[in-house]
């Protein structure tokens, strides 16, 4: 389960069954996973037929197969940015070694996450700042159309690109792609 301040969404799983049960957390709202995370420790489930903490989740889990199950957060600088989980078809599926490998593999795959998460997040905010760079440019391009073509000052071609976007609920993107591409512009 990743978190990332959003709603939450599993980033791995090893079949569908697994999907179904993040799926199910999800849209409850509750669930191992989820308490995992937000208290930041480890959850067990031996078996969702018995299970009292999460009856909605439980019973619905118990009805795809998941018996048992076993969650973790993963904690990075004290932050829960997820949780690694474990779902198994029979009761008592785990140990308590089991248990603590869990937690064991939990602190590498927490710092992985987050590596990933920062890249992601870096690649986005690029990705993002490219189109801006590019929208300004159109609009510059544009602007200096207009001011050629209806004889205006800078500010005043800006504003009637503007005004037409506003007039026509279009991005200001859009109408100084349409100026530049030659096409008739009221």
């Amino acid at each position: 389960m990743d978190v990332r301040g959003r709603r939450p969404t599993s980033s791995g799983a090893t079949d569908e069954r697994v999907l179904e049960a993040d799926r199910l957390q999800y849209e409850i709202g509750k669930g191992p996973c989820l308490s995992s995370c937000a208290e930041d420790r480890t959850q067990e489930i031996s078996d969702t037929a018995t299970e009292t903490r999460w009856p909605l989740w439980t019973q619905a889990a118990a009805a795809t197969g998941v018996r048992s199950a076993l969650s973790t957060p993963l904690t990075a600088g004290g932050t829960p940015t997820g949780a690694l989980k474990v779902y198994a078809d029979s009761a008592e599926a785990f140990s308590v070694r089991d248990l603590r490998l869990l937690v064991m593999l939990a602190r590498p795959a927490a710092l992985m996450l987050t590596t990933v998460q920062a890249r992601d997040a870096a690649e986005r905010a690029s990705e993002m700042m490219a189109r801006a760079v590019a929208d300004r440019d159109r609009i510059s391009m544009a602007t200096g159309i207009v001011m050629e073509r209806d004889l205006l000052g800078p500010d005043e071609a800006l504003l009637r690109i503007m005004s037409l976007s506003r007039l026509e609920h279009r991005a200001l993107r859009e109408v100084a792609q349409d100026i530049i591409a030659g096409q008739p512009v009221p």
